[in-house]
């Protein structure tokens, strides 16, 4: 997937995962890219899958940013969190979009497509 940021744009690997919450950004992808980050005057409670609070997130953000898939876009503001596994994003909340694999490709839906 392709993300916007300015007038940046860079190739990030992206789980699309229908059981999140809030749009994710690795901190140390928002480092590399020099994302610029905005500091909440509250730090906001981020869980993981466990319903067991990230330490380190929730604290910073960024201004909304374009995530491009093909000819799909969607802009959303990231919340920075440190993670673990090698991907860039986390994104895609179930209620919000709807993924449908067809070919071994996600193909984004009608109502995804609006966004």
């Amino acid at each position: 997937m392709v993300l916007h940021h300015g007038t940046k744009q860079n190739t990030v690997r992206a789980l699309l995962d229908t059981g999140c919450s809030v749009p994710l950004i690795n901190q140390k992808t928002a480092a590399k890219l020099q994302i610029p980050l905005r500091k909440r005057e509250n730090k906001r409670v981020i869980e993981n899958f466990e319903a067991k609070t990230v330490g380190d997130a929730g604290s910073h953000y960024t201004d909304l940013m374009t995530l491009q898939h093909h000819h799909h876009y969607s802009c959303k503001s990231f919340k920075v969190s440190p993670m673990e596994a090698k991907i860039d994003l986390l994104h895609l909340k179930y209620l919000e979009y709807v993924a449908k694999w067809k070919e071994g490709c996600v193909r984004m839906t009608e109502r995804a497509q609006r966004v």
